[in-house]
């Protein structure tokens, strides 16, 4: 066999000699789906917060009847996706829209956030929402002690100004403490972000609001994170010009702000959607650009530095197809980024699942898509064990899914064999060194992927017989 690879590589040349390695090379796929669970609810859904808590998988997000109003809902899965409340799922809101945006878990309770028509403070009768939490016990039942219809904390706004407000992320500090950032309007077209934060028995302790007033000055904070004793938050401003600048601010627990930070260029537009710390490092993921744009949106991640008082630039990075992708959530697990959000796919998006390392370099990025031609979204991420949990819709917004994916990547074992799409857990129990998330074999494999075309396997086929026949008869002519 070796002699019959010399003889290729000597009369095909060099290109033909690639050809025959790329035949058992094989590109490692990220990530592989251990289980996913679908969800319709009431006709339609979208999923928008995941989190693992206490060995379970609890989702959120808002479903719509047919010819209906929304109702927030949650979801309870085991960590094998199996469902563990009957029905599987538990709604809560009135004749109103209702829905429900991220969630946090705190001993035996989750709390989800989000908006409430059905309950919301309304003196100007003009059916204006409200952000609201909901406190759920793990046996799926929501806490009426701060108010018979469920919520356990809503805010109506303030400015004397009834209007539509929302909350967008909550988080919980190891005290109970209840920290809560969302969207509200202050004004007619002024829309303003906020951060709150409540005691564990829901009462209000200290309130923010960043923005700047006037008509289309469109503010809001959208990502939440709790590190080192402080609370960041992450979001985008615009001042009335059209352009949108990405935000990020560092409040005390005794909500002191500590930095507000903006970012951007006022050519184009940023929006920051989303925040993870790790020490002194503060990485806010959003949106690069306008749909308008010609090339559409790029996801965008930008690094910082928290400098105490203050907070500097370190970089920034965009993942970009020829349309419109962006970021929704990130999480930073082990020295590794994940970020979910959409990518182009023609004309729709797809679910988009992308890993980098923390000098923004991208390692891996994974998309999915529902069979209809609408778009498919992840808005959000959770990661416990090794396993990437994610929500998000499809088909747009009627299908709402949950998903667990494993990182896969080379094994190399024993005798420089290599095994592809392994786990870390899988590659060590069998006594091999794992070459990290999506990575390539570099040693001989055992399952061996061709990664040319159809067409390139034929032209390589004719090649090999044209050449074996040149070997065959030079051999004939030797021993004549």
């Amino acid at each position: 066999m070796a002699h019959f690879q010399d003889e290729v590589r000597r009369i095909l040349g060099p290109t033909a000699a690639a050809i025959l390695v790329m035949g058992s090379v094989a590109v490692a796929q990220p990530v592989e789906l251990k289980w996913s669970q679908p969800y319709t609810g009431l006709g339609e859904a979208v999923a928008t917060g995941v989190v693992v808590h206490n060995g379970a998988v609890y989702t959120t997000g808002r479903t719509h009847p047919i010819g209906g109003t929304d109702d927030a809902f949650i979801l309870k899965h085991d960590l094998a996706g199996n469902p563990l409340w009957i029905p599987v799922d538990r709604t809560w809101g009135g004749s109103d829209g209702d829905g429900g945006g991220k969630l946090a878990g705190n001993g035996s309770h989750l709390y989800v956030c989000g908006s409430t028509g059905s309950f919301a403070y309304d003196p100007a009768g003009d059916l204006e929402g409200d952000a609201m939490t909901v406190k759920w016990t793990e046996g799926g039942v929501y806490d009426t002690t701060n108010s018979p219809d469920g919520w356990w904390t809503r805010f109506s706004g303030d400015n004397n100004y009834w209007g539509s407000d929302g909350a967008s992320n909550v988080a919980v500090d190891a005290g109970g403490s209840l920290y809560v950032v969302g969207g509200s309007e202050r004004g007619w077209g002024n829309s303003w972000g906020y951060v709150e934060q409540y005691d564990p028995a829901g009462v209000k302790q200290w309130h923010d609001h960043y923005g700047t007033s006037g008509a289309y000055h469109y503010s809001g904070l959208g990502g939440l994170a709790l590190s080192g004793g402080y609370a960041y938050a992450a979001g985008y401003i615009n001042d009335g010009s059209g352009d949108y600048q990405l935000v990020a601010r560092k409040y005390t627990t005794g909500g002191a702000l500590e930095w507000g930070f903006t970012w951007g260029d006022v050519a184009t537009r940023e929006l920051g959607y989303s925040v993870a710390v790790s020490g002194a490092d503060v990485y806010v993921a959003g949106v690069l650009g306008s749909p308008a744009d010609p090339n559409g949106t790029d996801l965008l991640l930008v690094k910082l530095h928290d400098d105490g008082a203050s907070a500097s630039f370190v970089g920034s990075t965009a993942f970009t197809t020829s349309g419109n992708d962006s970021a929704t959530t990130l999480k930073l697990v082990d020295g590794r980024i994940y970020v979910v959000g959409s990518a182009d796919a023609g004309g729709n998006t797809d679910s988009l699942l992308a890993a980098y390392d923390t000098d923004l370099n991208l390692l891996w990025d994974y998309s999915w898509g529902g069979a209809a031609a609408g778009d498919d979204i992840a808005f959000d991420i959770a990661v416990e064990g090794g396993v990437i949990y994610v929500a998000g819709m499809e088909d747009g917004y009627t299908l709402a899914y949950v998903n667990a994916y494993e990182p896969v990547g080379a094994c190399c074992l024993a005798a420089e064999a290599c095994v592809t799409h392994l786990s870390q857990v899988e590659c060590e129990g069998q006594g091999g060194s794992y070459a990290g998330q999506g990575t390539m074999c570099a040693c001989t494999i055992l399952e061996p992927v061709p990664t040319v075309s159809e067409w390139g396997l034929v032209i390589l086929g004719l090649m090999l017989a044209t050449t074996a026949t040149v070997i065959f008869r030079r051999q004939s002519e030797a021993t004549a």
